[in-house]
């Protein structure tokens, strides 16, 4: 069964605590633990960013023009 660290803070006082000394002290107290993963280094170089204000084209819009194709032969 897998379990967030959130979910078990809200029913046990982990304090500030280590994963890995909170997977010593559960496997010490008779409970099997088969793995964990700890999100913070999956993602120590995610960053999150949000956009301030929308940029306004300048009046000269550089548009794409469709050539016409000129038959061969």
């Amino acid at each position: 069964m897998k379990i967030s660290l959130s979910w078990l803070k809200e029913y046990v006082d982990i304090g500030d605590m280590s994963v890995e000394d909170l997977v010593n002290n559960l496997t010490m107290s008779g409970l099997e633990v088969e793995d964990y993963v700890d999100q913070r280094d999956i993602y120590k170089d995610f960053v999150v960013g949000y956009v301030k204000e929308k940029i306004k084209q300048s009046a000269k819009k550089y548009r794409l023009k469709k050539k016409q194709k000129k038959p061969v032969g």
